[in-house]
């Protein structure tokens, strides 16, 4: 606990699961450019950390890897990292800015979840999942620009994120899964894309700012309180692709 800096020497290629765990007065850390492996845990709960920028030559961010890391404000990835995994950065409080790279590919379950400081996000153009929770619980997110070759928006994904006033998705998505947007209460203004052929239960219960919506002509399913207590929902247009409407979906 009396762990305040470290300066890694170079050449080191891995640091492994839980190995600063809890170093709670940890401030400093510079990692060195050979570094291409984090272990999950590796600086869960070191709540001194306010920065980090991970190496260029870094493809993995481990499970739990920055959890609980309260004052964490900004985090800059290094332009190979391919894989950001579940929990990574949940729980970090204060994280306001993320600069996410271009190949990145997968980003875990709930791996931003309760970053409720965080304002804006950019998508990388390779992510095709957003998987559950991961942006869950995020409340000032107000702005996010999605990848154009997304499939699928998971469970709980944007639960919460009662700053988001507008989405936006492309052409390509198919599935909106159970309370994807459950309690996004300042949204306003949803962009469905044609392609769209599954809304799931409660994906857009208790949005209490949205007005209008047009559902997309290829839907199919709309689940069970998908726009439950919506209360100034007034105009939406249901397609004739609909062949199920489930319980209490208004």
């Amino acid at each position: 606990n009396s762990l305040t800096d470290i300066d890694f020497p170079q050449g080191l290629k891995s640091i492994g699961d839980s190995a600063f765990l809890g170093c709670t007065s940890l401030t400093g850390i510079h990692l060195p450019a050979s570094l291409t492996e984090l272990g999950d845990s590796a600086f869960s709960t070191c709540r001194g950390l306010t920065s980090i920028k991970l190496p260029d030559k870094l493809t993995s961010i481990g499970v739990w890897a920055f959890t609980d890391c309260r004052n964490l404000e900004s985090v800059t990835c290094g332009k190979d990292l391919t894989e950001i995994k579940d929990y990574a950065f949940s729980g970090c409080t204060n994280l306001a800015n993320v600069e996410l790279p271009s190949g990145l590919m997968d980003i875990g379950r709930e791996a931003f979840a309760g970053c409720s400081s965080l304002t804006d996000i950019q998508l990388p153009k390779g992510i095709t999942n957003i998987k559950e929770g991961t942006f869950m619980g995020c409340s000032s997110l107000a702005e996010i620009e999605f990848s154009k070759v997304l499939v699928t928006i998971g469970r709980s994904a944007f639960m919460g994120c009662s700053s988001l006033t507008d989405i936006i998705l492309a052409e390509g998505l198919t599935a909106i899964d159970g309370d994807a947007f459950y309690q996004c209460s300042s949204l306003k203004n949803v962009t469905l894309p044609e392609s769209l052929t599954l809304i799931d239960g409660y994906a857009f219960a208790e949005c209490s700012s949205l007005e209008s919506i047009r559902l997309p002509g290829k839907l199919k399913s709309l689940g069970a309180h998908a726009f439950f207590r919506c209360g100034n929902l007034r105009s939406i247009e249901l397609p004739d692709s609909l062949t199920e409407i489930g319980g209490e979906a208004f």
